[in-house]
């Protein structure tokens, strides 16, 4: 199973265990699931800026 972004214009789903780590990061840092998102592909992304 598979929960899409709310937002328009979202080219990704996210399956069970990446909803479940992002809800256990949300309740342990009160961060937005949002602002995590966006931090973990700024993440990965840096070896494909090179």
């Amino acid at each position: 199973m598979t929960n899409s972004a709310n937002r328009k214009g979202t080219l990704f789903t996210l399956d069970e265990q990446t909803i479940k780590l992002l809800n256990q990061a949300k309740k342990e840092t009160h961060v937005p699931k949002s602002q995590i998102v966006e931090l973990a592909l700024q993440e990965y992304l840096k070896g494909y800026q090179n």
